[in-house]
């Protein structure tokens, strides 16, 4: 008979040591994915900046959301199954939403007031759903300590928006836009909890984006925007381009899946709010726009009032509870 010690497994702690390795690398990862998405994410409203000067913000969806489009149906190719409309619908929703109408006014706002006070506007995304969602969902009830992490954030946005003591080369319009687009987004969020469970995350941004292009195509068809897509491939436009459509519409959702994946949704929401602070910088660096007080001073209460909120309960539905639901 064996005798069993407690001595016993300490001299063979080798396959122990090799899955907590490896749980180490997985995390280490998800972890890289989760930061350079969101910087590829912030990144974006300099090109849209950019190509503002050229495109509207149609054309510029136009471009962007077909490339991703036909990036992740090769992905996902479509046509496994007979398509019935009832069960496309909610999809066909989703893309006006989350792709159409967020993105539209989203590089609208882009066009009329500083591309960093878009990105930190943006941000209050997670919060304006945790405020949308504490009427749908009685575990999501805000508490005093949640309503004060909400006030804390939405101060910080006034203080961007209303704080400068100027308005020159800034809108009060445009960031008002902005905040309209972030309100979208988050409805878009909300509306993507019922098909949590309806299909995997790849094939539900396949089906969302696709949605949204054909919004979108149909949007610049009918409003007769489309003259100026013969400019697409010049040099100047044509990096921009592959950048939105392939990158931030494509490829930053295999990484965002991956983060969420492995981190968890509670986690890797956490990311995205050093989208303002990355954006400030790529801002400053390329566009030359100017890091105000008043942005400094908001972006911090911003900041400030989204991890506290973050942190208070993983109950409370996120954006990135929806494993698509800001990688498109």
């Amino acid at each position: 008979m064996k005798i069993v010690t407690a001595l016993d497994g300490q001299h063979s702690p080798g396959p122990t040591m090799k899955a907590d390795q490896a749980e180490l690398r997985r995390m280490v990862v998800a972890r890289v994915a989760a930061l350079l998405t969101i910087s590829i994410w912030a990144s974006t409203y300099i090109s849209i900046k950019l190509l503002n000067a050229a495109f509207s913000p149609l054309s510029i969806m136009v471009v962007r959301f077909v490339i991703g489009a036909l990036f992740l149906n090769l992905l996902s190719p479509p046509f496994r199954k007979k398509t019935v409309f009832k069960e496309e619908l909610p999809y066909i929703v989703a893309g006006f939403l989350g792709i159409f109408l967020y993105y539209y006014l989203e590089n609208l706002a882009t066009s009329l007031t500083h591309a960093s006070n878009v990105a930190i506007i943006v941000s209050t995304i997670p919060i304006l759903t945790t405020f949308l969602a504490s009427f749908r969902v009685k575990a999501a009830r805000m508490s005093l300590r949640h309503t004060a992490s909400l006030g804390i954030s939405f101060f910080g946005v006034l203080i961007i928006v209303f704080g400068s003591g100027t308005f020159a080369g800034m809108s009060p319009a445009g960031d008002g836009i902005a905040l309209l687009a972030a309100l979208a987004f988050s409805c878009y969020t909300l509306f993507l909890r019922k098909l949590g469970g309806a299909a995997d995350g790849l094939r539900t941004a396949r089906k969302t984006v696709t949605w949204g292009a054909l919004w979108t195509v149909s949007a610049a068809l009918l409003f007769g925007d489309m003259s100026v897509l013969s400019q697409v491939f010049k040099p100047e436009h044509a990096p921009h381009f592959l950048f939105l459509g392939l990158f931030a519409s494509g490829f930053c959702f295999i990484l965002w899946s991956r983060a969420v994946a492995d981190l968890g949704p509670g986690a890797a929401s956490k990311y995205i709010f050093f989208v303002p602070v990355i954006s400030i910088v790529l801002s400053a660096a390329l566009l030359r726009e100017a890091v105000t007080p008043a942005k400094i001073v908001g972006i911090v209460l911003i900041i400030a009032g989204s991890l506290r909120d973050g942190a208070r309960d993983r109950r409370v539905i996120c954006p990135t509870d929806i494993p698509d639901a800001r990688a498109v």
